[in-house]
């Protein structure tokens, strides 16, 4: 009897470890495929039609909130791996050898007045906890989106392809993290190399523990971003800003972009980082900025170069009534006062060239006003 009881305990224990491995393949084959879908739709140019073969084909898998109309669709697919407890909880189990038990895979599409303007694609794994006590497990989390404006990230971190950052939260408790956010216009073809999935770790024996196994590219490009910013700030203690993007895409990324008419301008050198101290009178709104009105001033500390706004006084502070197109995000707050905190801002000299570039920008700036993907 005790032979027959152990050969059935181990019947189903390796029944078990099959089923987890068969699941695992499946959950894998599906996730592939599920990428390559998103993958494939281009941001912009892929229709409606495009996106209910999507939702017919996916439609075990998915779901969405409210109405779902060409006009407006935030259509989720999500897959998940079956739970083993006791292989995430209990390093002790044989099963641990077959590594990473739960999975989760998601991936979103949005549209809006029937083209697609939003994809993404996000993987969850948990990684179990080793045979000693201070090995804890956690979670490995990658995630490529697609945000309407850049306001949604960093964009320090963004100087050299303003429509896309890359990096890792700073402050990931019981995790281990790396992420992808791209805008509506970002090349094609960068936008697929950011999202560039290694669904390997679904069914690899050992597991994937860290950000490189899961979304290698897009984690390479973190690391030599860090050790570029680094360097930069080790040569100029400054703060490292990234320079003003072009009139078009301030255009369309900004909430607001307003003419106005420079009130005061100065150099505030106290402190290791001499900061221009900038004052703007409201002259014509060209994009939203409903708050700001005629009789308040705007402006505040501006870590941007307002200077060489002519061959004449080049390098030389923006001189108080001159003409400039500001382009700025929202204010969290504002408070009726006399002056208008507007943060951080971009400022333009006011010219034909430009103010046509930004008008060309607006008119691309499709998505609801105040409106994050991603808050």
């Amino acid at each position: 009897m005790l032979r027959f009881a152990g050969i059935a305990v181990g019947a189903v224990v390796i029944a078990l470890a099959g089923l987890i491995v068969i699941q695992r393949h499946i959950l894998r084959w599906r996730a592939e495929r599920l990428l390559a879908d998103v993958r494939d739709l281009e941001l912009g140019k892929s229709t409606w039609a495009d996106a209910q073969r999507i939702m017919m084909h996916w439609g075990a898998w998915g779901h969405y909130d409210g109405s779902c109309t060409p006009q407006r669709c935030s259509y989720r697919i999500r897959l998940q791996g079956i739970e083993c407890p006791p292989c995430v909880h209990d390093p002790s189990e044989a099963l641990t050898l077959w590594a990473t038990r739960d999975a989760f895979i998601e991936g979103d599409l949005e549209v809006v007045d029937g083209v697609v303007w939003g994809k993404d694609f996000v993987v969850v794994l948990n990684v179990s906890g080793g045979p000693f006590r201070d090995e804890y497990g956690y979670g490995l989390l990658a995630s490529a989106r697609t945000v309407w404006r850049t306001a949604e990230f960093n964009r320090y971190r963004s100087a050299g392809h303003p429509d896309y950052v890359v990096g890792h939260p700073g402050a990931c408790e019981g995790c281990k993290s790396v992420y992808s956010k791209f805008t509506p216009f970002a090349d094609p073809a960068e936008v697929r190399g950011l999202m560039d999935f290694n669904l390997d770790c679904l069914t690899r024996l050992f597991q994937c523990k860290d950000q490189i196994d899961i979304m290698p590219s897009v984690w390479r490009q973190v690391l030599a971003e860090d050790v570029a910013l680094k360097a930069a700030r080790k040569a100029n203690p400054r703060s490292v800003y990234p320079p003003t993007a072009s009139p078009e895409f301030l255009g369309r990324d900004r909430d607001n972009v307003v003419r106005a008419v420079v009130f005061s301008t100065r150099i505030d050198e106290r402190g290791e980082d001499p900061r221009t101290i900038a004052t703007f009178r409201l002259d014509r709104r060209l994009k939203r900025a409903d708050f700001w009105d005629e009789k308040s001033l705007a402006g505040q500390e501006s870590p941007r170069d307002i200077t060489s706004v002519g061959e004449s006084d080049k390098g030389r502070l923006i001189s108080p009534g001159r003409k400039v197109i500001l382009a700025f995000d929202t204010p969290y707050q504002v408070v009726p006062a006399r002056s208008i905190d507007l943060s951080d801002f971009d400022v333009l000299p006011f010219n034909d060239e430009n103010l046509a570039a930004v008008l060309r920008g607006m008119s691309l700036d499709i998505f609801p006003p105040k409106t994050y993907r991603y808050p």
